[in-house]
This record gives structure tokens, C-alpha cells and sequence, in this order.
């Protein structure tokens, strides 16, 4: 199998995972919305509930917010030579993927 050559190679800024992150937020929307739609049916008929309720949503990936801090961009000139974690520098200007 060959190896892969590029200018540019994305590597991860700090080590781990967003999934409790995530989880945690999807239990907070569904708690907010539950309580939402019970208030509403406490003051509303259910057929009138579905004029007033929209649904609380949030964005689907909020990399601002997540516990890592997403990737970095890095090329031949930055590695200067060295390696790092398995990448190194073909030709002076290119990185191994």
C-alpha cells in the first residue's frame, strides 16, 4: 500500500471525545421542551397547543462550544523537518497523511 502525500494535513487539536457533550445537550433540549409543552397544556386545550408551540431547537453542531477544540491545519514549513506523532516531511514541502 502507498503512502499519501499533501501540502496541508488536519490534525486534531487536543484529544477527545464530544459525545457526553452531546448527549447531555440533546437531554437538555428534550427537558426543555417537555417542560414547555406541559406548561402550555396546563393554560391550553391540546387542540390550541399547536398554535402556540414552535418546539425549543438548538443548532445541530456547535463546534464553539465543544470540550475539544476541533483541528488545526498544519504544513510542511510548521513541521520544520521534525516529526510529529507519525507525520513527517517528504521533500521538504509536502506531509505524510
Amino acid at each position: 500500500m502507498s503512502k499519501s502525500y499533501g501540502k496541508f494535513k488536519s490534525v486534531g487539536a487536543l484529544r477527545g471525545s464530544n459525545t457526553e457533550f452531546y448527549r447531555k445537550r440533546n437531554q437538555y433540549m428534550r427537558r426543555k421542551n417537555r417542560f414547555i409543552l406541559s406548561n402550555l397544556l396546563k393554560k391550553f386545550s391540546i387542540d390550541d397547543v399547536a398554535d402556540y408551540y414552535s418546539g425549543f431547537r438548538l443548532p445541530k453542531k456547535d463546534t464553539w462550544a465543544e470540550p475539544t477544540d476541533g483541528t488545526l491545519k498544519i504544513d510542511a514549513k510548521w513541521l520544520n523537518g521534525y516529526e510529529l506523532n507519525g507525520l513527517y516531511t517528504y521533500k521538504g514541502k509536502y506531509i505524510k497523511k
